[in-house]
Order: structure tokens, then sequence, then C-alpha cells
């Protein structure tokens, strides 16, 4: 991922790829083409986030990892793995922001829907979405528009 805090924008080139996990004989986490062409993109980012990402750069700088492209490395500036990003990054937020147990994945689904209720546009939230088939998943979050 590239992040273009000046244009509030985030480059999607690679995917990380965590093959097996739980096997100690498997592949490190890597980074991995995209499955489409689609799937390359840049998305547009709210004030909120840059303001988060310049946060979380100020917070990897005292950490030692000035080097690091990642957001959320390990602790030495590796890949993250999923198993280890759900317990270290995802849980503790979703805690602190009081949201019930809820998958990562929910979120977008969760921000479709609020879209949706504020009256926006569903093509605005399908636009984010890196599927094939977006105009599949409009008529199902929008009902009758």
């Amino acid at each position: 991922m590239t992040i273009h805090i000046r244009q509030a924008a985030i480059e999607i080139p690679k995917s990380l790829r965590d093959d097996n996990p739980r096997y100690k004989d498997s592949p490190p986490v890597v980074l991995s083409d995209l499955k489409t062409e689609a799937s390359r993109r840049a998305v547009d980012i709210s004030p909120d986030a840059v303001r988060a990402l310049r946060t979380r750069r100020s917070a990897a700088l005292r950490e030692g990892l000035r080097d690091c492209p990642l957001v959320f490395p390990t602790t030495t500036g590796a890949l993250l793995s999923k198993s280890n990003f759900l317990r270290e990054v995802w849980v503790p937020i979703r805690k602190t922001a009081g949201i019930p147990a809820a998958r990562f994945h929910d979120l977008r689904h969760t921000t479709a829907v609020l879209f949706l209720m504020a009256n926006v546009n569903p093509k605005v939230p399908a636009a984010a979405w890196p599927c094939e088939h977006r105009s599949d998943h409009v008529p199902a979050f929008a009902g009758p528009w």
C-alpha cells in the first residue's frame, strides 16, 4: 500500500498473502500481485484518516521504524500476519471504540449501510469495494433507491 497524504489517497499495488500461518513449515507472510487489474486503484481517504495515518507514522518513527513503509508492521518492521493483526491491532481498536465482537471484514458492510442510510448514492461506497462485480452488491445494500 502506498499512502499519498498530500493527495489524501491510498494506492493499493500489492496484496498480503499469509498462507497457512498455523503450520511451522509454511511460507512467510509475503506481498503478492493483486488478483485482478481492477483491484489496482487509488482510494480517496478522509481528513480523519489522513490525521490517523500521520499519527501512526509519528509513532513508527518513535519506535525506530524510520525506513519501514508499512502502516502496521511487526516490532521489527516486518509484514504482520493476519492472526497478529487481528490480535494486536483490530481487537484493541475495536474494544477502544466500543464496537461489539465483529470481524474486520464486517467494516465494509457496515460502512456501506451507513452511507446508504445517509442517502449517499450507492455508487459512492461501491466504488471503493475491491470486487469484480460491484454492481451485484449495490442492490443488496440499497434496497429501493
